[in-house]
């Protein structure tokens, strides 16, 4: 379905939102929409990792393809991937299907392999408990060290065990492709996955049990097979994110915030709003070291509470927005804005200063889109309710200021990403917009145990002209 807003969708905002698609599930619940990048071809470059939380807008002119996966929920879940074709400009069924096998599918993400090869990646939460142990663990260390992931060995015993599946995607006649499964690396229900390229090898950063774990492609192994790189240990990660970071005049690096509503750090920092608060939760920031080869700790901020982290690169800084829900049986939860300056050269010192604090009545989700202009940014604030709220910022970074809402009642899930018009848009081609897609199933508090089914959609940003 492709035109305006239907009138029962809510609308306050200066500029507008254009329906482009929406997807009804055939079996009345409701569905996940999850964008998806990869690079369509030439060299892969070495500082570059495509999931949908990482599309930076200078990156726009680099070719790339954009996909949506189309996740069912439950045990007989599975993630379809849907291509989006300019001339409709609509999300069509690529034939690819990314079965859960009893499981339920968490998270999706791709990338294309040093060979030119192209993997996706995705994440399943299985309800079973494995009665057979696997032929190979893998064990901390990389690249020595550390067995290849495998098939999975307790799969025809009747159990699917949780953990990450790596898929390879290749042409089946015409414009259909067809996957198919290579390894399995089992792990506790992951939670949440990104995937990151480090000077030229694929890496895929899992979130599960008590552990973020860092699988890398093995150099010296067959394309698609990973090994373990790093094991962070915190209490519960829950929600992941990754942002690129260029030092002045040095080489690109990757930043990982994890949250992790359980953990409580024993030292509180000073920049923490919550240092006076009881209770769990924490943000963990970690930075990329080539040096080391692996994630290496910066900061642990105390964080009761806090169930969503998103960064995005901002020239000489970055910017994080956490997401907190109340423990306390009330409605309100809080959105934090911080600024993080790393500083010095070799071990780099962090510096996480709070700028912002805004009062949510039951906050779900914040997404921010990038601008390759330094203090030029947009974050989009999902609640419980189905009501998206976006703030923006224009020149010198103070403060993130209001600046529309939509109401799109009961979906409780979001992305939101940039890419490039074409096709049946309104704008030119090769124009940038910003498509939001929302999803889910919800209702505040607990009113409706058995909220009634919505369609997903697939929204494009109306910008007013000049």
């Amino acid at each position: 379905m492709i035109g305006i807003l239907p009138m029962q969708v809510e609308v306050r905002e200066p500029y507008g939102w254009r329906l482009i698609q929406e997807f009804e599930s055939p079996q009345e619940d409701h569905l996940l929409l999850l964008p998806l990048t990869i690079p369509t071809g030439g060299d892969v470059n070495e500082d570059e990792g495509y999931h949908h939380h990482q599309q930076q807008e200078e990156e726009e002119d680099k070719e790339e393809e954009v996909y949506l996966a189309l996740i069912t929920p439950g045990e007989a879940g599975e993630a379809r991937l849907l291509q989006y074709h300019p001339g409709t400009d609509s999300y069509l069924h690529t034939g690819v299907v990314l079965g859960g096998g009893g499981c339920e599918v968490m998270g999706v993400g791709g990338y294309r392999s040093r060979n030119g090869r192209v993997f996706l990646v995705s994440g399943h939460a299985c309800p079973h408990t494995p009665t057979s142990t696997p032929t190979s663990t893998p064990t901390p260390g990389f690249p020595s060290g550390s067995p290849s992931l495998h098939h999975n060995t307790t799969a025809t015993q009747g159990v699917v065990e949780s953990g990450v599946r790596v898929w390879e995607w290749v042409s089946g006649g015409g414009e259909r492709r067809r996957v198919t499964l290579l390894t399995h690396y089992p792990l506790p229900s992951p939670t949440d996955l990104q995937v990151m390229n480090v000077f030229g090898t694929a890496c895929v950063v899992v979130a599960g049990g008590a552990d973020t774990r860092v699988l890398c492609e093995d150099r010296e192994g067959p394309p698609g097979v990973l090994r373990e790189l790093q094991r962070i240990t915190t209490t519960s990660p829950y929600k992941l994110s990754l942002a690129p970071y260029k030092y002045p005049g040095a080489m690109t690096t990757w930043v990982l915030a994890v949250a992790d509503p359980l953990h409580a750090p024993t030292t509180p920092t000073s920049s923490s709003s919550s240092g006076g608060r009881r209770g769990g939760g924490s943000i963990s920031l970690l930075v990329y070291s080539h040096h080391l080869a692996r994630f290496t700790s910066l900061q642990r901020e105390r964080l009761e509470g806090v169930v969503w982290v998103d960064l995005v690169s901002q020239g000489p800084y970055l910017l994080l927005a956490a997401i907190t829900e109340d423990l306390h049986g009330h409605t309100d939860g809080r959105l934090l804005i911080y600024r993080i300056e790393l500083r010095g050269s070799g071990a780099p010192v962090p510096y996480m200063k709070l700028v912002q604090e805004v009062s949510v009545e039951e906050p779900r989700e914040a997404h921010f889109t990038p601008s390759a202009t330094p203090g030029k940014v947009s974050l989009y604030v999902l609640t419980r309710q189905g009501r998206i709220t976006r703030y923006s910022a224009t020149g010198h970074l103070h403060r993130l200021q209001w600046s529309g809402e939509v109401h799109l009642a009961g979906r409780v899930r979001m992305a939101v990403w940039r890419g490039a018009a074409r096709g049946a848009t309104t704008w030119g081609a090769g124009t940038a917009v910003t498509r939001l897609a929302v999803s889910g199933r919800g209702c505040s508090g607990s009113r409706h145990l058995t909220p009634p089914p919505r369609p997903a959609l697939v929204l494009e940003e109306r910008y007013r002209a000049g």
